[in-house]
């Protein structure tokens, strides 16, 4: 290493070292995040909108192909240069070509699948939560028990979604619990743990974003709905779709 990088690299050290005790703050230890060390048997579930409020997009991705997968969107972010987590609702307008590549890898090959499951309308007046949750749970399970490659060797991998872990480990209790195949293992990982996790979400994101009479006004989002429009040669993403690496059932309400 140069003597001139070096220093520069001390100095870097040194100054958020002065900045942190002078603020009162002990320097900052972030813990490694350890990559989920993905299967072809994973069925990885997703989703977007909060179910009770107007529409709601819910999916799930599978991949025959795990290494080769893993080393084309390992290829793509080198190639992309794009560092930080992606994610449907950041602005970050670096995304954009890292998540349009990996839309061109995905359609252009046969190894990832997503399905998704669109609701119009999940709104009702009046409902205990205890009861929106059995109908939310319900439309889950209405998703996963129709994937093709589910079975008693499967693994559901699913985000956790809330601070509070324990909020997740209930309803994934519920969930497991009913899912047609018992002998499924349910995993909860976190987002940054799993690039394919992150991909599906944006896939699930730009399908809710794009929901007529509520479309999003965001101008990065906006370029995401176009592009993959354009890729599955439509011009909305609320139709039935039979495709085999991405297929959409449309539920008027439930």
């Amino acid at each position: 290493m140069e003597r001139r990088t070096l220093l520069r690299l001390v100095g870097l050290a040194s100054v958020q070292l002065f900045s942190s005790r002078l603020l009162g703050q002990k320097p900052s230890k972030r813990r490694p995040v350890i990559e989920f060390e993905h299967s072809v048997r994973d069925v990885m579930l997703d989703q977007s909108g909060t179910f009770g409020q107007d529409h709601f997009v819910v999916g799930v991705l599978t991949c025959s192909d795990i290494q080769g997968a893993m080393k084309a969107v390992r290829r793509i972010r080198e190639k992309s240069k794009f560092r930080c987590r992606l994610r449907y609702r950041s602005n970050n307008r670096w995304k954009t070509p890292y998540a349009k590549a990996l839309i061109d890898y995905w359609l252009g090959s046969s190894s990832i699948q997503v399905r998704v499951r669109a609701i119009k309308q999940t709104s009702k007046k009046g409902e205990k939560p205890s009861v929106k949750e059995l109908r939310y749970i319900g439309q889950l399970i209405a998703l996963i028990n129709t994937q093709p490659t589910l079975s008693n060797t499967s693994r559901l991998i699913t985000q956790q979604r809330h601070s509070a872990r324990r909020k997740d480990v209930e309803v994934h209790r519920t969930l497991k619990e009913r899912i047609g195949k018992k002998d499924v293992q349910v995993f909860l990982i976190k987002e940054n743990q799993s690039e394919l996790i992150q991909f599906l979400g944006v896939v699930l994101g730009t399908v809710y974003g794009s929901y007529e009479g509520s479309e999003t006004k965001d101008k990065i989002k906006r370029d995401l709905i176009s592009y993959l429009q354009s890729k599955l040669d439509s011009k909305s993403l609320w139709v039935p779709r039979r495709d085999p690496r991405f297929s959409v059932d449309i539920v008027a309400e439930v």
